[in-house]
């Protein structure tokens, strides 16, 4: 089994995360999809730009969720090409997350703070 090299995973990460992304929320998944919490009438991924350095990427600004309209438990981030639909890109490591998703409340991720690493 091989691996890439560092100029491999930067590449993947320049190539996929260039240009607008879009961020979700998501209460389960895997490399075969996720699951969003769009019985929430508020829910909506948003836009996210990256910064790539070496084999890192990090968000530019702040990820804002509007307020839940309805409890979704605990979720997590991805990253997606495109606001709906689309394809899935990647699962997003947060320092204070997973989160929970909870009537009345919104989540925020400040600049720097969602990152994702080619390993």
């Amino acid at each position: 089994m091989g691996s890439k090299s560092n100029y491999a995973e930067n590449a993947t990460l320049n190539h996929l995360l260039s240009g607008t992304k879009y961020v979700g929320l998501i209460t389960a998944g895997d490399d075969s999809g996720v699951t969003e919490p769009t019985s929430d009438s508020a829910y909506a991924r948003q836009s996210v730009t990256f910064t790539v350095t070496g084999s890192q990427a990090d968000n530019d600004g702040t990820i804002s969720f509007p307020f839940a309209t309805q409890d979704n438990g605990t979720v997590e981030l991805a990253v997606f090409d495109a606001l709906t639909g689309g394809n899935f890109l990647y699962l997003m490591s947060v320092s204070n997350g997973p989160f929970t998703y909870n009537t009345d409340e919104r989540i925020e991720v400040l600049a720097g703070d969602a990152t994702i690493t080619e390993d």
